[in-house]
């Protein structure tokens, strides 16, 4: 039996507009300190006084944690969890196993939301890709409840790079782009974030353009080698040389969306191109629905916005949860957990449970503007 109402559901029956309302009005944390799950603190009321719970760090030793991804082994998201695996086993005493759902990125995550709600089956949440599925059409028809699920924390960001393809008109620079001398005709992953992240930057701009659909996330960059079109937007790591010391032949870089670690191997990419953050410094928009475009696109994919967050079904118990989330923060802070999430090309980005809830909060409010991207031919 699935726990709750699933978004889905409350956007068919009060729109997106009344969710974003929900949203606003439910009330605060009721635990003394921070980290509450959503789930958790929209039960309390303000006639109700504060209780303290402590974590319960007892219940998991000896016990096995099964952790969903939902994405194959091997990729940026699937290493992600990896660097924290065993840090996060020896904090809690106990056995952690990762589960990889490489079929469907909503269908993994739905796999957790349904799952026994004792605290022993988490998972991955792309926090992006959730807003993704419940604000477009033709999305997956599952019942995730991301109003209710019980937040963990969000543990790492990638910053995705937009990139000339070797497609005709060839593009070599943002000048030129900029400038309107040159059509791009941009490769668009039809059933992912990117795509969206696409659309709103040449909506922001206005510059000529036309948008190849049809893609995936994987024919998205062989295409994009072969040149099929001139430009699209996807993680570094996808093209770079096997060495991952330069972009593959033909594949220029033009503008980072967020920000790369000092310490990566990535890193070299931030001395190649600007952030779409600091080249709109110099390069506004032209429009006020432009600027509006811009804004919301740079607090969409922030580098400090919640991309990986952990998670698990709803009502899992307050203090169980309490200590899955002092275990994550504490293993985030360990270097070694650090410099392996970096390895990969990984921000260890650090967002409580309230961040992720407060990003929901906001990116609802935005609900009808991410519809009318993501339904643009």
């Amino acid at each position: 039996m699935r726990h709750g109402r699933s978004l889905r559901a409350l956007v068919a029956s009060v729109g997106v507009i009344g969710v974003a309302a929900l949203l606003a009005a439910a009330p605060g944390p009721a635990m003394t300190r921070p980290g509450t799950s959503f789930s958790h603190a929209a039960k309390q009321t303000s006639a109700k006084p504060a209780v303290t719970i402590k974590p319960n760090f007892a219940f998991f030793k000896g016990k096995t944690i099964t952790y969903i991804v939902p994405n194959a082994a091997g990729t940026p998201a699937g290493n992600t969890f990896v660097a924290m695996q065993s840090a996060l086993a020896k904090y809690l005493g106990a056995t952690v196993n990762i589960v990889y759902n490489s079929s469907s990125n909503i269908l993994g995550m739905d796999q957790v939301s349904v799952a026994k709600n004792d605290g022993l089956t988490l998972g991955m949440m792309f926090v992006q890709s959730i807003l993704f599925q419940n604000f477009t059409p033709n999305s997956a028809n599952v019942n995730f409840d991301v109003l209710h699920s019980s937040y963990i924390g969000s543990t790492g960001a990638i910053a995705p790079v937009y990139v000339a393809c070797p497609g005709s008109p060839t593009i070599s620079s943002l000048t030129q782009l900029n400038s309107g001398e040159v059509t791009a005709n941009v490769i668009v992953n039809s059933t992912g974030i990117s795509g969206m992240e696409l659309k709103l930057l040449f909506g922001a701009y206005g510059w000529p353009h036309k948008y190849i659909e049809g893609y995936v996330s994987k024919t998205q960059i062989v295409g994009c080698e072969r040149g099929d079109g001139n430009m699209t937007l996807t993680v570094p790591g996808n093209v770079l040389t096997a060495d991952g010391t330069a972009f593959v032949p033909g594949v220029v870089p033009l503008m980072l969306l967020g920000s790369i670690p000092a310490k990566s191997p990535q890193s070299f990419v931030s001395g190649l191109v600007p952030s779409v953050e600091t080249w709109s410094k110099t390069h506004p928009p032209k429009t006020a629905a432009g600027k509006k475009e811009l804004q919301f696109l740079l607090q969409f994919a922030s580098a400090n916005a919640p991309q990986y967050a952990s998670f698990g079904p709803k009502g899992i118990p307050a203090a169980r949860l309490l200590a899955l989330q002092d275990a994550f923060a504490a293993v985030m802070k360990q270097q070694a957990v650090k410099d392996g999430y970096i390895q990969n090309g990984v921000a260890p980005l650090w967002n409580t449970p309230d961040s992720v809830v407060h990003y929901f909060r906001q990116q609802f409010g935005h609900g009808q503007l991410i519809k009318q991207y993501m339904s643009q031919p």
